[in-house]
């Protein structure tokens, strides 16, 4: 998410007003339902693969669904609730950067 922050910020000094539509955070949707669609029938909605087994550098998601089942409250196979944290990180990232959504 520092990615983010940067490139917003690279942006700022070099004078280009970013903008988001309905149809970028569609597909941001879009994205996300579909890799926790993925990490569901990867897993088969067992617990997930211990991470040292496991080549994950090609699937961020799954890497982060792994680290996200080990906190305290959340269960392995709650995919909805997965889907809705990966949501809010998202969200906690755009608001703050006062991009303006364009209708």
């Amino acid at each position: 998410m520092n990615t983010i922050k940067s490139f917003v910020e690279k942006c700022k000094e070099a004078g280009v007003t970013l903008c988001y539509t309905t149809a970028t955070l569609d597909e941001i949707k879009r994205v996300i339902v579909s890799k926790v669609q993925w990490i569901k029938s990867f897993t088969g909605s067992q617990e997930p693969l211990d991470l040292s087994e496991f080549d994950n550098s090609k699937n961020d998601f799954y890497n982060i669904y792994c680290n996200w089942s080990n906190y305290d409250g959340n269960i392995y196979n709650d995919f909805r609730g997965f889907q809705t944290y990966l949501m809010k990180l998202v969200i906690n990232e755009i608001l703050p950067v006062n991009i303006p959504r364009k209708r």
